[in-house]
C-alpha cells in the first residue's frame, strides 16, 4: 500500500477502504460523529479510532486487510488524545514495536 499522510483524500489506503463495506461499517462504529467517508478520507485517524476501539475480530480484520506496515505507520503517526496506555501498548507489541514508547503529547503554548 501506499505511504500513510493526514487527508490523503481518495488515494493509496483512502481509496482501498472507501470501496470497503466492512470498513465503512467499521469507521461509522469508532467514529460515530463523522460520516464514514469523512472518516475513512483520513486514513491515519480512522486507523488509530480502530485500533483503540475496534474489538479483537475487527482488529484482526485490519491488521490482515490493511497490513501491518500500515497499521505501524498509522501508529507512529498518531495524534495525541486517541490512544490509551492500554490500546497504545497492545498495538505496539502486536505490531514489534517499542511498547515502551510513550503516547503522544498535546504542546500547549505558553
Amino acid at each position: 500500500m501506499e505511504s500513510l499522510t493526514r487527508n490523503d483524500g481518495v488515494h493509496g489506503v483512502g481509496a482501498v477502504l472507501l470501496k470497503n463495506p466492512r470498513a465503512l461499517a467499521l469507521a461509522k462504529k469508532v467514529c460515530w460523529w463523522k460520516t464514514p467517508d469523512a472518516v475513512l478520507r483520513d486514513p491515519v485517524f480512522f486507523l488509530n479510532q480502530a485500533m483503540m476501539y475496534a474489538n479483537f475480530e475487527e482488529g484482526l480484520w485490519l491488521e490482515k486487510s490493511i497490513g501491518r506496515d500500515a497499521l505501524r505507520e498509522a501508529l507512529d503517526a498518531a495524534s495525541p488524545g486517541i490512544h490509551d496506555e492500554r490500546s497504545w501498548r497492545y498495538w505496539r507489541v502486536r505490531l514489534d514495536l517499542d511498547p515502551d514508547t510513550p503516547l503522544p503529547e498535546r504542546r500547549i503554548p505558553k
